[in-house]
């Protein structure tokens, strides 16, 4: 066996070579490991008596006058040249006999730990639910100890976990929970690639951090949905079984066909700016309806009464739903009766840019537009401008979630920041605890936006 990294040429049969290396590394050598020897030359630079004669072994049994150790051999290796080395090629062959050291006991370990080691797996709460057929809630009762469940379903689900290899922790037959993988569904919009939405992509960096920080895997996987985040398939994720520990979606509405599918799955999950029809579910969301209640506030605070709302339909997404209602309550609380409404989905550009113009060309008496989200917002840039409308002089604008390009437009826009990083954060802590205590009730985090001024609002 050669090795190109170090020009080293194992050749000789000496078997009790192998064994006498490991041994004086401590390590109980095999004699089903290759028969290996050493051959070696030395230096063209040392004179020709003095080179190593092809074929030498070392002999670790003999001393060979003072042993032949140089001196920055540790103790462990003791012994290991039947004659004296020429001083002048001490260093290079100590160097030389720690790589052959190393390489020689990183493949002995590899061998053993392939042919001898049984093979480790990973036990997940959701493995030991589905073997003893309890839920994920049962499972954790028993193994945290805790009061709750019958002497029969505890030693059975005690049986299982013990035999599927989870170990107690301590005398009391606790078991240690752990989240090791992640599963992450982001939605995938029509057309859209989902890594790039500049909302969601802040989100996973947030999601990302923390699994790196934990040391907990991360699964990737995407959800076809339709304009208004409806699921349209089911991904491989949610069909496959033991893929992951715990699961996050991420901004699509968790129906009642796709509600079904998590529960038979049996992972925890937590709704990450997504929603349900019910409430059994951990979730963190943005405070929709304070946030555009606020920007509309702004907006009045600046002299505007005549205030309209672009994009979001009465059966749009529930944070569209929500911003709806933030923005006629805020017009409501000042006494402003006009409402003008630019319903229109939040990702069709084409169908953006024609409510606009429908609502602006209808309503010249309109002096500012609260949008949906950013993106909404940088759509009605376009279409004041076709219009011949200026930006803030003619029209002011507000918008939603202070995405990277919000800073970036002509002029830099005014909007309501979300906190996107701390929301992917949150969510895997959300995770993490209902994983440690799948007893306790549904857990609802909001994270509050506040408004960042730029440049794009007027006072008149």
């Amino acid at each position: 066996m050669f090795d190109p990294e170090t020009g080293i040429l194992i050749l000789s049969k000496d078997a009790a070579f192998v064994s006498n290396l490991c041994k004086c590394a401590c390590f109980d050598g095999s004699t089903e490991l290759a028969e290996v020897g050493l051959r070696m030359r030395a230096s063209k630079s040392a004179p020709k008596s003095e080179r190593t004669p092809r074929g030498c072994v070392p002999n670790f049994g003999s001393t060979g006058g003072n042993g032949g150790i140089p001196p920055e051999i540790p103790p462990v290796c003791p012994k290991i040249w039947d004659r004296p080395t020429p001083r002048h090629m001490l260093d290079k062959r100590t160097k030389i006999w720690y790589d052959i050291f190393t390489r020689v006991l990183v493949k002995c370990f590899s061998y053993l730990e392939e042919t001898h080691m049984p093979p480790r797996s990973r036990v997940t709460m959701a493995e030991i639910a589905e073997r003893s057929g309890v839920s994920l809630s049962t499972v954790s009762l028993v193994l945290r100890d805790k009061p709750g469940v019958g002497p029969n379903t505890r030693q059975r689900v005690l049986d299982v976990a013990k035999d599927l290899g989870y170990i107690p922790t301590n005398s009391n037959a606790k078991y240690k929970l752990s989240l090791a993988t992640i599963g992450l569904i982001l939605k995938a919009e029509p057309d859209r690639i989902p890594q790039a939405n500049q909302f969601y992509s802040h989100v996973i960096a947030g999601i990302e951090a923390t699994c790196r920080q934990q040391q907990i895997n991360l699964l990737y996987a995407t959800l076809p949905v339709n304009q208004d985040s409806y699921p349209l398939e089911l991904p491989r994720i949610l069909i496959e079984e033991d893929t992951a520990d715990g699961l996050l979606l991420v901004g699509a509405f968790l129906d009642e066909t796709l509600a079904q599918v998590v529960e038979r799955h049996l992972s925890p999950i937590v709704l990450v700016d997504a929603y349900s029809a019910s409430n059994h579910y951990d979730a963190i969301v943005s405070d929709n309806f304070n946030g555009a209640y606020q920007a509309v506030t702004h907006l009045i605070q600046r002299g505007h009464r005549h205030i309209g709302l672009v994009a979001g339909h009465p059966q749009a997404y529930p944070s569209i739903q929500e911003r709806r209602r933030g923005y006629i309550q805020a017009l409501q609380d000042n006494d402003i009766s006009d409402l003008y409404f630019a319903d229109c989905h939040i990702i069709n550009e084409k169908e953006i840019l024609q409510a606009t113009t429908n609502l602006l060309q209808g309503n010249p008496q309109i002096t500012a537009v609260f949008s949906a989200n950013d993106e909404v917002a940088i759509t009605v840039v376009e279409a004041a401008k076709e219009l011949g409308l200026h930006i803030p002089g003619d029209l002011s604008l507000v918008g939603f979630d202070d995405i990277d390009l919000a800073d970036c437009v002509s002029p830099p826009l005014t909007t309501m920041h979300v906190d996107k990083v701390s929301m992917g954060r949150l969510a895997v802590q959300l995770l993490v605890n209902r994983i440690e205590y799948p007893e306790s009730s549904p857990v609802t985090a909001v994270i509050r936006p506040h408004l960042v001024e730029r440049s794009s609002v007027r006072t008149i």
